[in-house]
């Protein structure tokens, strides 16, 4: 009897992700946006996805510019960091 109080109350749970979902994407639809990014969103933009190691290279390359580094200090950084 208390394995089928579990299993009930799993799909009660899931039943109500379901919906609260739905319903949240049906409330999404018919939010108006404002004028300006209506006139950009019909120019879709072609997104490139990035790889970890791509966010990697950025974050380091831009932490070095705040940083101060050198082109000599900036290897032995990476270096010590690995």
């Amino acid at each position: 009897m208390n394995t089928w109080r579990v299993i009930l109350a799993t799909m009660v749970i899931f039943g109500a992700g379901v919906l609260t979902g739905g319903l949240l994407v049906r409330h999404s639809e018919h939010i108006k946006l404002p004028r300006s990014s209506r006139a950009s969103a019909s120019r879709p933009t072609q997104v490139q996805p990035i790889s970890a190691g791509g966010l990697r290279l950025d974050f380091l390359r831009r932490a070095g510019r705040e940083l101060g580094l050198t082109p000599y200090s900036g290897p032995r950084t990476n270096s010590a960091r690995c």
